[in-house]
């Protein structure tokens, strides 16, 4: 018998839910997007403004995500008790 995924305790599973939406929906947005402003305005502008419309979005992502850009998998193996290879034991030698 097949039975529904029971919801976990920390909720991971509401994590996963946007994650998949983002990846189902960011194409086909992409996409529609692309395709309205060629008909528009012709391919290149379309290329053109889909570059544009990256760069803004990733700009616009370092003031609302500072956490995302501090953020140093070294330090987060440290706290696991892990080291990683290739990296420095601590975040103060590779200073």
């Amino acid at each position: 018998m097949n039975q529904a995924p029971q919801r976990c305790a920390n909720s991971s599973l509401d994590l996963n839910e946007k994650e998949m939406i983002s990846y189902l929906s960011g194409p086909l947005v992409g996409n529609a997007r692309a395709g309205w402003v060629a008909s528009v305005s012709g391919n290149a502008w379309s290329l053109i403004s889909g570059g544009l419309a990256c760069v803004f979005g990733v700009l616009l992502c370092v003031p609302t995500l500072p956490a995302f850009w501090r953020y140093n998998s070294s330090t987060w193996l440290q706290t696991q008790g892990l080291e990683a290879p290739g990296l420095p034991a601590s975040p103060e030698e590779s200073r």
